[in-house]
């Protein structure tokens, strides 16, 4: 690797979205998650699930915002690998942007839904193990994750509301694959 080439570590990118964030964790946990294949991997969503719980559990606890250790905060990839990364999602984003607004407000900007919905999140976490026997289950799991942090970055109630309808559903999936 030349000298020239720049990196950017964990932290810059901590730095950027800022350290207050927990939303766009989630969106990242709940994407790689309901990626085809990804989720279904043996361990990975045990892995997310402990993200899960290192983001979710500070949010809950009270941390106003998100620490990492400092060998992860150094971890550090090619720029060039970020914007390319970028540029795959700006289509995506400029689609969810047109979806989403400040609807229900009420469901995302009140203390009551925060707290069930982290509840939710820590359960998801809790439940990955079970998600490595039931098929889908962690593709599932990601898509409500990714939600969750999606319905608090836009301020949308009704994204909040289809996110708990769909953890609704991943509980039952969980029951009925792993109880009948």
């Amino acid at each position: 690797m030349s000298q020239h080439e720049q990196q950017v570590s964990v932290d810059d990118v901590l730095s950027v979205i800022g350290r207050r964030s927990f939303g766009p964790l989630l969106v990242f946990i709940g994407v790689v998650l309901a990626l085809p294949g990804v989720g279904d991997i043996p361990g990975v969503p045990i892995i997310f699930g402990g993200m899960i719980l290192l983001t979710v559990g500070q949010q809950f606890v009270g941390r106003s915002h998100i620490w990492l250790p400092d060998w992860l905060l150094q971890r550090s990839i090619k720029q060039d690998y970020v914007h390319k990364t970028l540029s795959y999602t700006e289509k995506p984003a400029r689609f969810i942007d047109s979806i989403t607004s400040k609807r229900l407000s009420q469901l995302v900007d009140n203390n009551i839904s925060w707290y069930v919905s982290a509840l939710a999140c820590l359960s998801i976490a809790v439940l990955t193990p079970a998600m490595t026997v039931v098929i889908f289950s962690a593709n599932i799991a990601g898509i409500c994750l990714f939600l969750f942090g999606l319905a608090y970055l836009a301020r949308d109630g009704l994204i909040m509301l289809v996110s708990f309808l769909l953890y609704a559903g991943l509980l039952s999936l969980l029951v009925w694959g792993l109880f009948l």
